[in-house]
């Protein structure tokens, strides 16, 4: 069975892609830090001073609780938006793409991709609840579900298919390229006050082409015309 790309080289192609896109990433990091932040702020303030007004009204709590809720699905809805951006980032040969052209590129998608996400999460959290091992195999089976779907167009069943299609034969070897890219991630997050804010801005953007170049190498190893399963 061929080999995946050893880590060394893996890190070496990855920041030579990810060089040129640093700052069209960087910058749609940080519009979703303003955005994630001014939604909070917005709908934080509005249902803390609902609750405040009604802090024994069962109306008014049920409303402060809604408030929170829909602006934690904003944040969600617009910070996966952002990521599919950064995928269609890598997925431009000579990354000149503007920040608005990318993020109007894949607005028409996101609908596919939201379902994409909800089914990659459900066979997560059915996996968790089942005795923890489940859901970590598959979070790893369909760890590549995005970029079957940005490169090959899947979608639904099929990029979570054509994901676990790729990784087949190659679990542990990609878990232990995603927990070397995790355990950075976590040293990193222990520097005093910054450390959040450069996995925010840098490892994230970082993270999306590591792994596109694993899903490439795998798609290169088993041919691009596996038929999904």
């Amino acid at each position: 069975m061929q080999k995946l790309l050893p880590i060394g080289d893996l890190f070496k192609k990855s920041f030579e892609l990810y060089k040129p896109r640093i700052w069209t990433m960087l910058w749609l990091g940080v519009i979703s830090w303003i955005s994630s932040i001014v939604i909070f702020a917005v709908f934080g303030i509005a249902g803390f001073t609902t609750f405040a007004l009604g802090r024994n009204i069962l109306t008014f709590n049920l409303f402060s609780l809604l408030l929170f809720l829909i602006g934690v699905l904003l944040v969600v809805i617009i910070n996966v938006w952002i990521q599919v951006a950064m995928i269609y980032a890598v997925k431009e040969e000579h990354a000149t793409s503007s920040m608005k052209n990318l993020l109007l590129a894949v607005r028409g998608k996101m609908a596919s991709y939201y379902w994409i996400v909800f089914l990659r999460g459900l066979a997560s959290v059915v996996g968790f609840i089942l005795f923890i091992i489940p859901g970590i195999i598959f979070s790893v089976w369909f760890c590549l579900s995005q970029y079957a779907f940005v490169f090959e167009d899947k979608k639904g069943s099929g990029a979570l298919g054509r994901s676990r299609q790729l990784i087949k034969g190659y679990w542990w070897p990609v878990l232990g390229r995603l927990l070397i890219l995790m355990v950075i991630a976590v040293l990193i997050s222990s520097i005093s006050k910054i450390g959040f804010l450069i996995n925010s801005l840098f490892t994230v953007p970082f993270g999306i082409v590591y792994l596109y170049v694993i899903y490439e190498d795998l798609k290169q190893i088993k041919g691009a015309l596996l038929p999904v399963v």
